[in-house]
């Protein structure tokens, strides 16, 4: 794995969670259903990538991603299970 891979499947991993919340937002079921499985996908390209330790160099990306996680979980409880699972295989549960 090269760093420039990991960095790229975080950053989308980031813009899957800000697509995630803005179908939220929209209260379109299936567009919030195409980004949920879009996130999910991103999240599993990242851990193939970086494990269950991610870089140093991905920790401002990640902290952003746990941001965007906290606004979804506060607005849609049903989606607790799936994330919080990811956020703790990846190290940032916190």
């Amino acid at each position: 794995m090269s760093g420039n891979e990991a960095a790229i499947a975080a950053a989308r991993l980031l813009e899957a969670a800000r697509e995630l919340e803005r179908a939220l937002g929209a209260e379109d079921a299936d567009a919030l259903g195409e980004a949920t499985e879009r996130r999910s996908q991103a999240f599993d390209a990242l851990r193939a990538r970086v494990g269950e330790t991610p870089p140093r160099a991905l920790q401002a990306t990640l902290r952003q991603v746990r941001e965007i996680d906290q606004r979804i979980l506060a607005r849609a409880p049903v989606l607790q299970d799936d994330i919080r699972r990811e956020r703790e295989l990846l190290g940032i549960a916190r």
